[in-house]
């Protein structure tokens, strides 16, 4: 016999492809632009009409304008500079040029400089309300 689920309640327990988080990837992603693709990714996912959200998608080359790089794109070299700590900066930025609210953080992160001390269930559970409103996380390992 069958238990008796929602329909709702039965995908989110499989795995499946999110259309609309695959539509918010962020392409083309220049060489060394991992991190500004992802943020893109992920603000098109809360903020845009591919996503969740209600304005217009971006672009990597407008948001690259509105944090102001200029062109040629392809010649940044974005890893030297790219840390969490300037995505989460570059999110504010963005957010603050369209004029909506959001936050970002670091959930977790198992190596490095600053790493997460604490067991993993622990850091997640002391981090899971920290926002009410639409929020990036921002980890070493796992983007968009």
């Amino acid at each position: 016999e069958c238990p008796q689920h929602s329909p709702l309640e039965d995908i989110k327990q499989r795995k499946v492809l999110d259309l609309r988080r695959w539509y918010c990837i962020s392409r083309p992603q220049y060489k060394t632009s991992c991190g500004i693709s992802s943020l893109i990714s992920c603000w098109n996912f809360l903020y845009s009409t591919m996503g969740a959200g209600n304005l217009p998608p971006i672009t990597q080359e407008e948001a690259l304008h509105i944090l102001g790089f200029q062109p040629p794109f392809e010649d940044i070299r974005f890893g030297p500079f790219t840390g969490n700590t300037t995505l989460m900066r570059w999110f504010r930025q963005i957010n603050d040029h369209f004029h909506v609210k959001g936050c970002s953080y670091v959930l977790y992160k198992p190596h490095g400089k600053n790493k997460t001390a604490g067991e993993t269930d622990y850091t997640c559970s002391k981090q899971k309300h920290r926002c009410n409103t639409r929020q990036m996380h921002i980890n070493t390992k796992f983007y968009l």
